[in-house]
C-alpha cells in the first residue's frame, strides 16, 4: 500500500505574486535592512521615503540636542550619512 499521493502539474505561469509592502497595502518595490534590523523589511516606496525621513529628523534633533555626532548602538560608528547604516535594494 502506497503512502505517496501522486500530484498533478500546475501551471502557474499566468500568474503574477508580487510582494506588499509590510507596512501598508501597496505593491513593494525595496527591500531594506539597517543596522538595528534583524531581518530584512518588504517596503513600498512612499514608506521608504517617509522612514528615511523619519530617521533623518532624529538623527538631527539628537545631535543639535547633544551637541555631537550620534554613534550607531549596533555596528558602534558614526551615524554621518545612511548610506553606511542602511543598504536597500530595488526589487525586480
Amino acid at each position: 500500500m502506497s503512502t505517496q499521493t501522486a500530484l498533478e502539474p500546475v501551471d502557474l505561469s499566468k500568474y503574477t505574486f508580487a510582494p506588499a509592502c509590510e507596512r501598508c497595502d501597496n505593491p513593494a518595490t525595496v527591500i531594506a535592512q539597517g543596522c538595528a534590523d534583524k531581518q530584512p523589511v518588504l517596503m513600498c516606496e512612499a514608506c521608504l521615503d517617509r522612514g528615511l525621513e523619519v530617521i533623518s529628523l532624529f538623527i538631527h534633533m539628537w545631535q543639535r540636542l547633544n551637541k555631537r555626532v550620534f554613534v550607531c548602538g549596533d555596528c558602534y560608528r558614526p551615524i554621518l550619512s545612511l548610506d553606511t547604516h542602511l543598504e536597500v535594494r530595488r526589487l525586480t
